[in-house]
């Protein structure tokens, strides 16, 4: 008890109220509850990652507990509940680097893929589906960056991202895409020029978006 008290007493005031507003918080992460209450709460711990963010031994346990509810928020019916999710995915990847990667790309990385797969190629998106899009995109920016990604998962992510370099959804969705591909490409440039070139949308003929340059 004495060594847990010192332990406890060793966070700054203001850290050591995050971690028992987070920890109360975890509580109500994946509830059936209202669209407004679940945002809020989102938002609470993606702030307090941000304020625990030095103190490794006590965010990383959390982080591994927060993990699975998060995950099921991510197919939530309600959009904006996701984008909320994916902040605090991102946050997640600034405190903890790739200390959960392996966890984080098979929690994450499916609904990212179902998301970008499941654009309506054909018409023109809504604004909130568009930023759905674009924040799952910055996500996966973030993972590019931030984990450790192996050379098969590098090419299914390409794979998924074809039509956003190839200019075929909107703008803010291929400038998004562009960010992704140009990460991956800093983690494995080889791997990163096969897959493109042989997919052919390095250069695009008729670019829907002549400002936008991939280069």
């Amino acid at each position: 008890k004495d060594t847990e008290n010192t332990d406890k007493r060793s966070l700054p005031k203001h850290q050591s109220l995050a971690l028992k507003i987070l920890n109360s918080c975890i509580n109500f992460v994946g509830l059936p509850d209202t669209i407004r209450s679940s945002i809020e709460v989102l938002r609470i711990i993606e702030n307090g990652l941000y304020v625990l963010a030095s103190a490794t031994d006590e965010i990383l346990p959390f982080i591994h507990t927060l993990l699975t509810p998060l995950a099921s928020l991510l197919s939530h019916d309600d959009d904006l509940t996701t984008i909320k999710a994916f902040g605090v995915f991102r946050a997640i990847l600034i405190v903890s680097g790739d200390f959960f990667s392996r966890r984080l790309l098979e929690q994450v990385w499916p609904t990212i893929k179902a998301i970008l797969r499941g654009a309506d190629k054909n018409a023109l998106l809504g604004k909130r589906r568009v930023y759905l899009e674009t924040t799952a995109l910055f996500t996966l920016e973030s993972m590019a960056f931030k984990l450790r990604i192996a050379e098969k998962d590098l090419l299914g992510i390409f794979s998924v991202l074809l039509d956003y370099l190839a200019h075929r959804r909107s703008k803010e969705a291929t400038e998004a895409a562009i960010g992704v591909a140009k990460a991956l490409a800093y983690a494995d440039r080889d791997l990163a020029w096969l897959a493109l070139s042989e997919k052919r949308v390095l250069k695009p003929k008729k670019p829907a978006f002549p400002s936008i340059h991939l280069q």
